[in-house]
């Protein structure tokens, strides 16, 4: 059995690290790239989102490189990521790749992933690997993807602050593939620390006041770097402090009802947007709207919105966002990715919201020095 799962994020070292624990071969497709784009965008109907055309251009590198099993995520609800499933077995069917299919429904995904191995049409191991062989491979994939997104959380909390343009991100990439390339849970351990060292050691300059941006909106496109151009390494690199509202962590724990208690859990965002949006209207789009409001009583800077073109539940978001950023004072940038989207036209509307929020902090700032003389 060689088994490929489409990019969203990192969610690769997390599958990888189960599929490999599990005694068989993950065939990773290369990251997401223009040439990946590109297969997606000749092959999917036109008008389908963006990560639709991603996933089915990774599986089709992946299918090149061998791959005979798929797992592939699903959802519930309006957004499409639940139905992508069948029209690109069909798809991949006509173009002559032939597959086991294995489809993970949240909240059942985590069900099915300890499944990966044990179910007779998908592989002939149900003899060899137990329940418990599933939990120790999940253990360890989970225990990769927190170490990575331990990093990762770093890596936006220095780069405002890195005195050599590229430092951070260098660094973060380095430690990605030492992270990835641990085997066990010492190494993995030993490995993470020393990521964890070395982006501490970047040199910094502490005496600069980064705006606070927070980035939310559909799921794909807030993970998946490739698919929204790098936005957190440009802001990062243009002085801002980003935070992200969605971690493919806590995207799980919400299924399992295990974040109820974190400080900004989706639940929470969710309840914040009642007053705007009564009912689920599906996907990420209530909680958008939430985490804007919770941001924004947090005192940040700005809030960026991020959704494929043609997304129907982000559209709904960025209707009521308008009202939001009015109530809440908060300025909010609304960014559609779709397949022409340019790096160069993102920067130029990044610099310009970057610039609005610097005028607004300094104008705030003026008027408090004002009522205290």
């Amino acid at each position: 059995m060689k088994a490929t799962f489409p990019h969203m994020g990192r969610m690769d070292i997390f599958i990888k690290g189960i599929v490999k624990a599990l005694g068989m071969e993950a065939v990773v497709p290369p990251t997401s790239s223009k040439k990946a784009l590109n297969l997606g965008v000749k092959y999917a109907p036109e008008f389908v989102c963006l990560p639709f055309k991603l996933m089915l251009g990774n599986l089709i590198e992946a299918f090149e490189r061998g791959a005979d099993t798929v797992i592939m995520v699903s959802d519930r609800g309006p957004c499409r990521l639940g139905l992508y499933g069948l029209p690109m077995q069909i798809i991949l069917k006509n173009l002559g790749y032939e597959a086991n299919w294995l489809i993970l429904n949240t909240p059942h995904a985590l069900h099915g992933l300890f499944q990966l191995g044990i179910e007779k049409e998908v592989v002939k191991y149900r003899d060899k690997l137990t329940f418990v062989d599933g939990l120790l491979a999940f253990h360890f994939g989970w225990k990769k993807m927190l170490a990575i997104e331990e990093i990762e959380r770093l890596s936006l909390k220095i780069r405002p602050y890195e005195i050599n343009k590229g430092d951070t991100t260098k660094g973060l990439y380095q430690g990605m593939e030492a992270i990835e390339s641990a085997d066990n849970l010492y190494d993995l351990k030993k490995a993470k620390d020393a990521v964890i060292k070395d982006l501490r050691s970047i040199p910094q300059d502490r005496n600069r006041r980064p705006l606070k941006i927070a980035i939310a909106g559909e799921i794909f496109v807030v993970l998946d770097s490739f698919a929204n151009l790098d936005i957190e390494k440009k802001l990062g690199e243009l002085g801002c402090e980003v935070d992200r509202t969605i971690w493919f962590s806590t995207h799980i724990l919400h299924h399992v009802g295990l974040d109820k208690f974190m400080r900004r859990s989706k639940g929470k965002a969710v309840r914040a947007a009642r007053p705007y949006l009564k009912h689920p209207v599906g996907a990420e789009c209530n909680a958008t709207v939430g985490y804007a409001i919770l941001y924004a009583e947090e005192g940040y800077d700005g809030f960026i919105h991020l959704m494929p073109f043609t997304c129907m539940p982000e559209f709904v978001a960025g209707a009521v966002l308008t009202r939001v950023s009015k109530d809440y004072n908060i300025p909010i940038f609304t960014v559609e990715l779709e397949e022409h989207s340019s790096q160069t036209h993102l920067m130029t509307r990044l610099e310009a919201f970057v610039d609005l929020l610097k005028r607004k902090r300094q104008k705030r700032q003026g008027l408090e020095g004002s009522r205290g003389d």
